[in-house]
């Protein structure tokens, strides 16, 4: 909680750069910059809020991490250092951002999503709720990602993929550009999926597998 003067250092973008405010100069920001921000929030005096920003109580915002504007990060959620977290973006309860991570603009992070160190988040990704993306993942624009999904270590994710419910996408994969993996599907560590290729439910793809560009694996009954 910030109870003191110190704890109420904040830095703000303030006339086209970033500044550390505090004591009624803040005070006149925050309100004149809309930022809303819950007395039980806790923000390191070097983490960057943008303007319009809801944070809420429970929340954090270590050293170094960026809350660009329009951007809501729910209670209890936490975004690490270094981290940024773009414009227009919500940030769920619980959910957890690892240091050095770049989410960008117009993200959904699920209620306790959790997001491994120095991955890349690209623009209009949603990671529905328990979602676990562990450290150095890529996973491009306009991807979805289904709730108690999970994706390993290095993988990376082109763009609008779709990765359903309780699917397991092990390390150093490459999903390209289209790819769809539907509900509980299995992909083994470094296989990959072409442009448009399509796991269906309960497939499993074996490790270092190439799926071709527009081939469908159904699951073996």
């Amino acid at each position: 909680m910030q109870t003191n003067e110190q704890e109420r250092r904040m830095t703000l973008h303030v006339d086209g750069a970033w500044r550390q405010l505090a004591g009624e100069e803040l005070e006149r920001e925050l309100n004149r910059q809309r930022i809303n921000i819950h007395p039980e929030a806790v923000i390191h005096p070097m983490a960057r809020i943008g303007a319009h920003t809801i944070i809420s109580g429970g929340a954090m915002i270590e050293a170094g991490a960026t809350v660009g504007k329009w951007t809501k990060v729910s209670a209890y959620a936490r975004v690490g250092f270094l981290s940024r977290i773009g414009e227009f973006c919500h940030v769920l309860e619980d959910a957890d951002i690892a240091p050095s991570c770049d989410i960008g603009n117009g993200c959904y992070i699920g209620k306790a999503v959790k997001v491994g160190s120095f991955s890349n988040i690209r623009k209009s990704v949603a990671l529905y709720n328990e979602t676990l993306v562990s450290d150095n993942v890529t996973i491009g624009e306009g991807c979805e990602i289904g709730p108690h999904a999970s994706i390993g270590e290095g993988t990376k994710v082109g763009n609008y993929v779709y990765i359903g419910d309780k699917s397991d996408i092990a390390a150093n994969c490459i999903l390209r550009h289209g790819a769809y993996v539907s509900h509980n599907a299995k992909v083994g560590g470094g296989a990959t999926l072409e442009r448009w290729a399509r796991v269906e439910w309960k497939a499993t793809i074996d490790a270092g597998k190439t799926v071709s560009s527009g081939c469908v694996v159904q699951a073996n009954h």
